[in-house]
């Protein structure tokens, strides 16, 4: 009997429905920037192309502004429905050249005119565009890791007194004698650089060139410059008559989900409605960590630039979003819990992000075994915690928004569902067990071992350290899914699939460190029926 092995990474079978395809450029070569998109999309139905991983660069090795704008052109040229492109690859290499003052902004707007070519070419294009608002602090190397969070600090103390008039602390003169008045010279470089650029992004907008652009806050502060540059570009925006075609929102490497959302969501010409519950409603009007607006106005920023809205009224909304908040004295997780099993009723319903993050950025362990004993995880709409507030938000959202979608599409019941259930144990795998088990482990190794640092491994270190998180997060992966996935049963008209195994696990650590992992795996999915053969799908892999 065959079995039917459908992978993580290439979901092509939904040609027979007429399959839709988007071009994705992605900030980065990290796996929420470079894997999630394609995973999302296929949720929907959708192909998402990406580019070689090869030309997007890694970690402080910018991408190749030559090959990413001929990649540009050339999916451009084909049967894609839509675009979404980072702009800070285009102009800089990436996210984290984009911090760097090394290109000029000049040559970044040259590279940006690759966007006017498309749009002379292709006049009906959809182009979606992000863009980083600058983080407070640079990127976290061990070269500058003695006054990094100094200059963080300088900066964050600078605009404080600028906004608030307070006169500056001998906190503040003491930071200035220590931070290196090169490197404060280089930030700052970077950050007017960074913009102009935006500033000729919007003006791209105005010319009808970008379709609709999300500039990102990428990890910010209540006090920073990223609040004047903010303000200043909203202003733009706004005298040029454009502001509902440029939005600002908190977070940037979840973006290109959101705007995969939106574009599936203008094809459908659908807009999901959202109820959003808080474990703590007191954490509405608090900023979460790294972040400078109020969270549920951060909430609501998700959810439109995905394309969604929000109602209030639970009978009136397609799904519900339960965020697991920060606890305080109000924070009830039972009350969450039962929320969540309250309107679940048998069918995907409930959107769940867990943003009480610990010291560490590990999801919250009592919510995240109690919602795995529940049972309940592999019925979730959604699920997300990584990294920060935004960041879970705009995915959990994402992917709510996609399932819908592909009802509505009629997408086939078993490529819908086995994609569904590859994202939700794709999130269980990275999100929780490997940032909650793996990573704090990795880190102490780092900490001890010679040449290296959690920052930055290197050499025999890093190739000794790629080989235990394969090993060890592969068995993880395997352990969740025989204790949450296996045998689940996928009902496709009078026709009764099962999740029966794992086929094809890698786990790679796609940059220097151990941050973050890229898990590459296959569902094995055969009929309940041994009488039954399964379908032939056309699979393959990235």
């Amino acid at each position: 009997m065959r079995c039917l092995a459908v992978t993580a990474l290439a979901f092509l079978c939904c040609a027979a429905f007429g399959q839709s395809r988007i071009a994705v450029l992605p900030l980065d070569s990290r796996p929420p920037t470079a894997q999630m998109p394609a995973l999302l999309g296929r949720i929907a139905g959708v192909e998402v192309q990406t580019p070689d991983l090869s030309i997007l660069g890694e970690f402080t090795k910018p991408g190749d502004a030559d090959r990413v704008r001929e990649w540009i052109r050339s999916v451009a040229a084909s049967e894609v429905e839509a675009l979404v492109l980072s702009a800070d690859m285009i102009a800089y290499g990436g996210l984290i050249a984009s911090r760097e003052p090394n290109t000029p902004a000049s040559v970044a707007i040259e590279r940006l005119q690759v966007l006017r070519q498309i749009r002379k070419a292709k006049p009906d294009l959809p182009i979606y565009v992000y863009s980083a608002l600058m983080r407070v602090a640079p990127t976290a190397t061990d070269e500058n890791e003695p006054w990094r969070m100094d200059l963080a600090r300088l900066v964050e103390l600078e605009e404080k007194y600028q906004r608030t008039g307070a006169k500056p602390s001998a906190e503040y003169h003491e930071l200035k004698k220590r931070v290196p008045k090169t490197r404060l010279e280089e930030y700052w470089k970077a950050r007017r650089r960074n913009l102009e650029v935006q500033k000729e992004l919007i003006r791209m907008v105005r010319d009808g060139v970008i379709t609709y652009l999300v500039i990102g806050s990428d990890d910010t502060r209540r006090y920073g410059p990223q609040y004047p540059e903010r303000l200043e570009l909203q202003k733009t925006a706004e005298s040029l008559g454009i502001l509902g075609r440029v939005f600002l929102c908190e977070g940037i490497d979840q973006v290109a989900n959101l705007l995969i959302s939106r574009a599936v969501l203008f094809q459908e010409n659908y807009r999901p409605i959202v109820r959003i519950v808080l474990a703590d409603e007191a954490a509405a009007t608090k900023p979460a960590a790294y972040e400078s607006q109020p969270l549920l106005t951060a909430i609501k920023a998700q959810i439109l630039a995905s394309g969604a809205f929000v109602v209030d009224k639970e009978e009136q909304a397609d799904y519900v979003l339960f965020v697991n908040t920060e606890r305080s004295s109000t924070y009830d997780i039972s009350a969450l819990l039962n929320g969540i099993l309250s309107v679940q009723d048998g069918r995907p319903y409930a959107a769940v992000a867990d943003i009480n993050f610990d010291s560490l950025g590990s999801p919250d362990e009592r919510f995240s075994r109690a919602l795995l004993d529940s049972g309940l995880f592999p019925e979730l709409l959604s699920y997300a915690s990584w990294n920060t507030a935004s960041n879970t938000i705009g995915t959990a959202v994402a992917q709510a928004n996609l399932y819908l979608v592909a009802i509505r599409r009629e997408v086939p019941v078993l490529e819908r569902e086995v994609a569904q259930q590859t994202f939700l144990l794709h999130r269980l795998i990275s999100d929780y067990g490997y940032h909650s088990y793996l990573r704090p482990r990795a880190n102490r190794a780092l900490d001890q071992a010679p040449d290296s640092t959690p920052l930055e491994a290197r050499g025999y270190v890093l190739r000794v350290m790629q080989e235990w998180v394969d090993r060890n997060a592969g068995g993880l992966l395997q352990k969740y899914f025989e204790d949450f996935f296996k045998g689940r049963e996928i009902r496709d008209g009078d026709r009764v699939y099962v999740l029966s195994d794992l086929a094809n696990v890698r786990v790679r650590l796609p940059w220097p460190r151990a941050f973050e992992a890229w898990f590459d795996f296959q569902l094995v999915v055969k009929p309940k029926s041994p009488s039954e053969e399964p379908p032939v799908y056309n699979v393959s892999r990235l």
